[in-house]
């Protein structure tokens, strides 16, 4: 049997194609995870190139994103531990090559099932990847696991790998890694320390996001698991706590996993418990909340622990990580227009600090930047981000034309689907681009300059649009950059190229492209435009 250390980090998949380093995505949905290939290229363990994947059209290799003992020690006055700062550091929209640097992949598979998981090791090894710590046990799981076994293996999973793990993964000698991404055959060996039973002695039920929804949290008699005092764990929404049969005095088995907060994964309820009620009010503007789905919700657009949330994630996507909402209500920062006119008080260096962290991104962020950061109720930011890269700013603040049909065929949404998102995108968009233009208007705000200047030092500027044949448009954009060029997600007098494979479409950023006497290329000519060198600067 083989034995490796369950390593605690962030699941990625990193691709090689003919040898070389070519992609890493997260885990995602198991189909399609975000794509990390530009901050996994800094990070330790991920060898540029791999003289053994040579000629093989794309090899898999899986493991976790981890921060190391030793790496972590210098930047421990900026995280809370590991794993929030890899997280934090992998979730940040700009490259920060010191930090990214601090970070490791740590691999435990060769995917596709071709080779046994002792071989797989081993040409990782052989190769240059730090591998999870790992060993080969003569005993067989099913048969063999006695309570000598059970210490035998707790003891390894307690070893120092100088990297959160939570546990152990067993699979037989002959395992073969499955091409798929959430593999079976293997079994989880977790410390008990991770679990354990505790009493619900209330719920708090918070306040509300900035979509109006309350995260209601159980209230536990305090436990120790591993190595920490829990005394919440979450409960998902109302659903959870009905199918759970959760009341006030239940007695239940709470599972750490890593560093989020613990979950509750059994009940017990004895004669003296009481029922869950969830409030009626909301506890921040006292407005009667309604159910929505699964979900408690307050539906006042006004409630202040609304405007200070979305204000708080306003500042978050802009790039400035670890503002807490008690700080933005502290401030009273409850709309973007007060932080415009937001002056830290004399003598408070937190509040100056804020403030010139503030203005370094507010005043710096592109149109696009600010209007991707701003809320847009009921739509994801993932969702947002392909609305408006598919039609790009400028078409966005025209609405000509009704594009739902358009977003549906190129997608690949069904229509109904389409129509819905792009209804939601366009009911927030009028607030949203007076916003911009607020910001826009305000004489500190220099992001145009940094956009021309940025153009102005490379070889151009390109636009993507429709389908490609040969790479995705993530993999499109990161050759652009490569290759000098910026990377431009709408149609204006600054753009050098649009890439298109359908120059006759019709469409409106072939149209608009035209009339501006910008470049159509197709993607070959855009690639043997790369191969060559080809011309500088705008045009």
């Amino acid at each position: 049997m083989n034995v490796s250390a369950k390593v605690d980090g962030i699941s990625c998949r990193v691709r090689y194609e003919n040898g070389i380093f070519s992609s890493a995505t997260t885990r995602g949905d198991g189909h399609a995870g975000l794509d990390v290939t530009a901050k996994v290229a800094l990070a330790r363990g991920v060898p540029p190139m791999v003289p053994a994947f040579a000629g093989r059209t794309a090899v898999d290799v899986r493991g976790e994103l981890v921060i190391v003992s030793e790496d972590f020690a210098p930047i421990a006055d900026r995280f809370q531990n590991p794993r929030n700062a890899t997280a934090g550091i992998m979730g940040q929209k700009e490259l920060d090559r010191d930090l990214l640097k601090r970070v490791s992949f740590v691999c435990y598979e060769i995917m596709g099932g071709e080779l046994g998981k002792k071989e797989q090791f081993a040409r990782l090894e052989a190769a240059g990847f730090r591998t999870a710590r790992h060993r080969n046990l003569a005993l067989d799981p099913e048969k063999d696991y006695t309570p000598e076994i059970a210490e035998r293996l707790r003891a390894m999973a307690e070893e120092d790998s100088g990297y959160a793990t939570d546990g152990l993964v067993l699979c037989g000698w002959d395992y073969r890694a499955e091409a798929k991404y959430r593999p079976d055959a293997q079994m989880a060996f977790k410390l008990n320390a991770l679990e354990g039973e505790s009493t619900v002695t209330g719920v708090d039920w918070g306040t509300p996001s900035k979509d109006g929804r309350l995260s209601p949290v159980a209230l536990l008699a305090p436990i120790a698991l591993g190595g920490s005092t829990v005394s919440r764990a979450t409960l998902n929404n109302l659903d959870f706590i009905a199918e759970k049969g959760l009341r006030i005095g239940s007695k239940v088995r709470v599972l750490k996993s890593g560093d989020v907060i613990p979950k509750i994964v059994a009940v017990e309820n004895g004669s003296e418990t009481e029922e869950i009620v969830p409030p009626a009010a909301c506890p921040a503007c006292g407005a009667a909340l309604v159910r929505d789905g699964v979900h408690l919700r307050c539906p006042n657009e006004e409630c202040p622990s609304r405007r200070f949330e979305r204000v708080r994630r306003f500042i978050e996507r802009l790039g400035i990580k670890r503002v807490a909402l008690k700080t933005v209500e502290d401030l009273g920062l409850d709309s973007v227009e007060k932080l415009l006119t937001f002056r830290p008080a004399p003598g408070y260096k937190i509040q100056a600090q804020f403030a010139s962290d503030l203005a370094g991104k507010l005043f710096s962020a592109s149109r696009e930047t600010l209007f991707k950061a701003m809320n847009f109720q009921g739509l994801a930011e993932k969702m947002l981000s392909k609305i408006l890269d598919f039609y790009g700013l400028e078409a966005v603040e025209a609405w000509d034309r009704d594009p739902a049909d358009d977003f549906a065929e190129r997608k690949g949404f069904p229509k109904d689907v389409a129509e819905a998102r792009v209804a939601v995108f366009k009911a927030g968009a009028k607030e949203n681009l007076a916003l911009l233009r607020l910001i826009t208007s305000d004489p500190r705000w220099h992001g145009a300059e940094k956009e021309e200047r940025q153009a102005a030092e490379t070889r151009g500027a390109v636009c993507f649009t429709g389908a490609l044949e040969t790479m995705t448009r993530e993999e499109a954009a990161k050759k652009a950059e490569e290759a000098g060029f910026a990377v431009r997600s709408d149609v204006s007098k600054a753009l050098s190229y649009l890439v298109t494979n359908t120059p006759d479409s019709g469409s409106g950023k072939n149209k608009k492209a035209q009339a501006l006497g910008i470049p159509l290329l197709t993607e070959r000519e855009f690639l043997a435009l790369l191969a060559s060198g080809g011309p500088s600067g705008n045009g």
